[in-house]
């Protein structure tokens, strides 16, 4: 592991299972790599509907939840994203179905997990970077800083990431948003 993410206790802000998963692969070369995007379903699209007072299903027809699979030199996939806390999984994607959709990210060989997730972090400053936020750091912030942070965020990558909330962010109500940020500080240090 690289000693910049160790030094300040930046280590200690990732969950247990992220900081085994960035020890033992974190340093590895990535081959190759790709963002999904899933629908968003069942509980999670009831709790956004609660917490917006119904104006997300009006605003839009379909959320979605994305994420960064990478393929490393040794064949393992690591998936990298954002919920209540940043979080990773090797070769098990629960959240991937039939509805998921694939873009390639191009020129990521040679990069490691590790390298991209502190270009990040310094880009973004710590609090941005660990907290989750359903309306400004959530999983589609996380990602297009991600890739940005390591000059990789195409035009092409941008737009299939980017989900429009505004009309939904200027349509609830300020203590809704409050709401939300408490509940998920909450879950984050639930983790």
């Amino acid at each position: 592991m690289s000693k910049k993410l160790i030094k300040g206790g930046v280590i200690e802000r990732y969950t247990t299972k992220v900081k085994k998963i960035m020890e033992q692969y974190g340093n590895m070369p990535i081959m190759s790599g790709v963002v999904t995007r899933t629908p968003i379903w069942g509980s999670l699209k009831k709790i956004l509907y609660i917490i917006t007072m119904g104006q997300s299903l009006k605003a839009h027809d379909e959320y979605f939840h994305l994420s960064v699979i990478v393929t490393l030199n040794d064949g393992n996939k690591i998936s990298i994203e954002k919920n209540a806390t940043i979080n990773m999984d090797v070769n098990n994607f629960p959240e991937i179905n039939k509805d998921t959709q694939y873009i390639n990210i191009p020129n990521i060989q040679g990069q490691t997990i590790n390298e991209m997730l502190e270009r990040e972090r310094l880009q973004l400053g710590n609090d941005k970077f660990f907290k989750y936020r359903p309306f400004e750091e959530n999983c589609q912030h996380m990602i297009q800083h991600f890739l940005s942070a390591s000059n990789l965020l195409t035009k092409e990558l941008n737009d299939f990431i980017y989900q429009d909330m505004k009309q939904i962010i200027e349509s609830v109500p300020s203590w809704v948003k409050t709401l939300s940020n408490v509940v998920f500080d909450l879950a984050n240090y639930a983790f």
